[in-house]
């Protein structure tokens, strides 16, 4: 089940330079307090552990904003952005310039496991 769900709006490439400085955002789909999450770049082998990050979920404040914007559509208002339970993050060890597969797993309250995938560019 892929349930543990990256947005691709936040991460497609980065600098080599930055790796290690730019966190990670997962989006894991009907998370709580009481789910795991972890990431690897499948290419390098080693599991990052992932911390809870309750935030306001940065995909769904841009969306807001543009709903927001004069001449949007009424039906693209939405209801303002809140602090969400589901976001985990994490930062990427240093790692060279490449295509890699960043792999995500996540563990509901109930044991169930779920996985994502996306591919990242190390430039």
């Amino acid at each position: 089940r892929e349930a543990a769900k990256l947005k691709s709006t936040y991460v497609d490439a980065l600098p080599a330079a930055d790796v290690t400085t730019t966190q990670i955002l997962v989006n894991v789909f009907d998370g709580s307090a009481k789910s795991t999450a972890r990431l690897r770049l499948r290419e390098r082998g080693d599991w990052i552990t992932l911390d809870h990050t309750p935030l306001v979920d940065p995909g769904y404040a841009a969306l807001h904003a543009a709903g927001q914007a004069e001449g949007a559509p009424s039906a693209a208002r939405l209801p303002g952005p809140a602090v969400a339970q589901h976001i985990w993050s994490g930062y990427l060890p240093a790692t060279p310039p490449g295509t890699y597969t960043l792999e995500v797993e996540s563990r509901d309250m109930f044991g169930q496991l779920h996985t994502a995938r996306h591919v990242l560019r190390v430039e």
